[in-house]
C-alpha cells in the first residue's frame, strides 16, 4: 500500500455513501458500483467501534468544524488496517447539514492494536442489547402485563409464575430476533436490503456490522429457545397442555417467519398477521392460564383483551397493504391518480361486500374491550385512547418534519418533474410518506372500531371516500406543508361541520361547498399560511420592509 494513498469518502446524514475516491477503492478493496449508494461508512469499521465512537466522531465534526484521529478500518477481505482519519461535515448551498466527508491514510508505522480504540463495557453491553433487540420486548411485557391484569379480577396473583411467564417470554421473543436475523443474512436479505434506515426493516444488523459472526448468532437463538422451553416445563405443570401448545405455535411461527421453507414474511402478509396472533391474543390469554392453573371458564376476557394489543403490534399489516397498492398506482399523476383512489374506494367497499369473516354485508361486532359497565365509560376511554393516538402522530410527524424527509415531500408535492430532475427517487419517497400514512390511519381505524362497537366494511368503505375529501379540506384550511395546519384545520372544520349538522340539517352540504369556495379564494394557502404572510417575522423570517411594501402596492 502506497505512503502517498490518501481515501476521499463522502455520505449522507443515514452514512449511505455517496462518493467513493479511486483512493478509497485501492484502500478498501471495493469498487464504486459495489459501494455507492449501497454501503455506509459504518461497513469499514467494527461495529463495537461504531457504537462506541463513530457517533461521537460524526457529533465532534458537527460542533467543532472537524474531527481527526487514527483508528482501525477494515477490508474487503476482513483484514485490520491502521489507519488516520479526519472527519468535516458537508453542507449544501444553503449552509445546510447535509453529510459527511472522511480523508483516510494508511499508518505504515503502526499496528491495529497500537490505534484500535477502547471498548467500553458499556459498549460491550450495549452491542448484546442491539443482538437480541431488547428493546422491542415491550411487545412482550405488554400482552402478558394485561393477561395477568384480566386474571387479577378472578384470582390473585402468583408473582412466582408471572416471573416465570415474563422470562420464557423474553427468551421465545429474543430467540425469534436472532433466528430471524441469522436466516435474512443466510438467505441474504439483509445484505440486499442498502435503505434498511426508511422505513423500519433490516433487523439488528448485527451480522452485517461484525458485532457477532453468523454461527454466534445462531448458537444465541437456539440458547434462548432451550432456556424457552426449559422454564415452560414448570408452566406446564401448573397451567397444563394448553401452555405446551401455546408455546409450540410461539415457537413455530417465530422461527420460521424467516428460516425456511415456510418463510411466513414473504407470504403477503401472513408473517404479519402471526405477530399479531402471538403478540395478542395468544400471549394474553397463555398468561392468564398460567395464572388461573389453566382455568377456560373466563379465556374469552384474556382473547377479547389481547385483540387491541395485537392490533397495535400488528399495525405493520395495512402499511405493507399501502406499500404494495402503491407500487401500483403512485406512478399515477393528477386526475389519473384522483380517479384510482376513489375506484380503490369503491373496490374496497365491493370486496368487503362479500367476504363472511369481517361479516359480508352484514356487518360484524368488536369485541368489547375495555369491559366496563356502561357505554359512556367505555366511551370515555377509546376517546382518551385516541386523544393518545393523535399525540402520537403528531410528535412522529414533527421528528420526520425534522429531517430533509419532510424537504423532499415538499418538493414533490410543489412540482414532482423538478424534483426528479434533482435527482430524487420521488417514487420512493411517496411510497414511504403512503406507508407511514397507512401505520396511523390502521391504528386510528381499530379504536374507531372499539369506539362504535359495530362495523360494516361496506359502510366504512363510502364513508372513506367521503372522509378523504374532507381529510383533504382539513389540510388545505389550516395550511399545507405546516404541521400544525391541518391540527387547525381540523378543529375549525369540524366545529363548522358539527354546527351546521345539527342546526341546519339539510343544507350541511351546501355550507361545506361555501366553505370549499371561500378557501379557495380567501385562503389558498391556508390559515397558517396566510398568518406567515401577514406577519413573518413571528415565524422566524427576515422581512425586507421595502419588498414588502412593493408586494403589498403591487397587489
Amino acid at each position: 500500500m502506497s505512503k502517498n494513498l490518501k481515501s476521499v469518502i463522502t455520505c449522507d446524514l443515514d452514512g449511505k455513501i455517496e462518493t467513493f475516491s479511486s483512493g478509497a477503492q485501492d484502500m478498501f478493496g471495493y469498487t464504486e458500483d459495489e459501494i455507492i449508494g449501497k454501503g455506509r461508512v459504518s461497513d469499514f469499521s467494527a461495529g463495537q467501534i461504531v457504537l462506541g465512537h463513530v457517533v461521537n466522531w460524526l457529533a465532534e465534526s458537527v460542533e467543532k468544524g472537524a474531527w481527526e484521529g487514527n483508528t482501525v478500518f477494515l477490508h474487503k477481505d476482513g483484514h485490520e488496517m491502521p489507519c488516520k482519519i479526519k472527519i468535516t461535515p458537508t453542507k449544501d448551498s444553503d449552509g445546510n447539514h447535509i453529510g459527511y466527508c472522511g480523508v483516510t491514510s494508511p499508518l505504515h508505522d503502526k499496528t491495529p492494536a497500537d490505534v484500535r480504540p477502547k471498548i467500553s463495557f458499556a459498549t460491550k453491553l450495549f452491542s448484546w442489547m442491539v443482538i437480541m433487540r431488547l428493546p422491542f420486548l415491550t411487545a412482550t411485557i405488554v400482552p402478558i402485563l394485561l393477561g395477568a391484569a384480566v386474571a387479577s379480577k378472578f384470582v390473585d396473583i402468583d408473582w412466582f409464575y408471572f416471573t416465570l411467564t415474563m422470562l420464557g417470554g423474553f427468551f421465545l421473543h429474543i430467540g425469534t430476533n436472532t433466528s430471524n436475523d441469522y436466516y435474512d443474512h443466510i438467505s441474504g436479505t439483509d445484505e440486499a436490503n442498502y435503505n434498511y434506515m426508511i422505513p423500519f426493516s433490516g433487523g439488528s444488523r448485527s451480522i452485517q456490522m461484525g458485532l457477532i459472526t453468523p454461527k454466534g448468532m445462531l448458537n444465541v437463538a437456539i440458547v434462548t429457545f432451550a432456556l424457552s422451553a426449559l422454564i415452560g416445563i414448570p408452566l406446564i405443570y401448573k397451567a397444563g397442555i394448553s401452555i405446551l401448545y401455546l408455546g409450540i405455535i410461539g415457537f413455530l411461527s417465530g422461527f420460521f417467519y424467516t428460516a425456511p421453507p415456510f418463510r411466513f414474511a414473504s407470504r403477503k402478509g401472513l408473517g404479519e398477521l402471526l405477530i399479531g396472533l402471538n403478540f395478542g391474543p395468544l400471549m394474553v390469554a397463555g398468561s392468564f392460564l398460567v395464572q388461573t392453573s389453566g382455568e377456560m371458564i373466563h379465556i374469552n376476557d384474556a382473547i377479547l383483551a389481547g385483540i387491541p394489543i395485537g392490533l397495535l403490534v400488528a399495525a405493520i399489516v395495512p402499511t405493507i397493504v399501502a406499500g404494495l397498492i402503491g407500487y401500483a398506482i403512485l406512478g399515477l399523476r393528477g386526475h389519473y391518480f384522483a380517479i384510482c383512489t376513489l375506484g380503490l374506494g369503491v373496490a374496497a367497499g365491493e370486496i368487503s361486500g362479500g367476504i363472511e369473516i369481517i361479516g359480508a354485508g352484514q356487518g360484524f361486532t368488536t369485541p368489547p374491550f375495555p369491559e366496563v359497565g356502561d357505554l359512556e365509560a367505555r366511551g370515555e376511554f377509546f376517546y382518551f385512547l385516541s386523544f393518545l393516538v393523535m399525540i402520537m402522530t403528531f410528535v412522529a410527524v414533527k421528528a420526520i418534519y425534522s429531517t430533509r424527509f419532510k424537504l423532499i415531500l415538499n418538493a414533490i408535492r410543489d412540482n414532482e418533474d423538478k424534483a426528479e430532475a434533482m435527482g430524487i427517487q420521488t417514487m420512493k419517497y411517496k411510497i414511504i410518506g403512503w406507508m407511514i400514512s397507512a401505520f396511523f390511519c390502521g391504528l386510528a381505524g381499530g379504536i374507531m372500531g372499539g369506539l362504535v362497537g359495530y362495523i360494516d366494511s361496506t359502510d366504512v368503505a363510502f364513508d372513506g371516500r367521503e372522509m378523504g375529501v374532507f381529510m383533504v379540506l382539513m389540510a388545505i384550511l389550516g395550511g399545507k406543508g405546516t404541521l400544525w395546519g391541518p391540527v387547525i384545520g381540523a378543529t375549525i372544520f369540524h366545529i363548522f361541520k358539527e354546527g351546521f349538522w345539527t342546526f341546519f340539517l339539510g343544507w350541511q352540504y351546501v355550507a361545506l361547498g361555501v366553505l370549499i369556495v371561500v378557501i379557495v379564494i380567501y385562503f389558498p394557502e391556508g390559515i397558517m399560511g396566510w398568518l406567515r404572510e401577514k406577519y413573518p417575522e413571528r415565524f422566524g423570517e427576515v422581512v425586507d420592509e421595502a419588498d414588502r411594501k412593493a408586494q403589498v402596492e403591487l397587489k
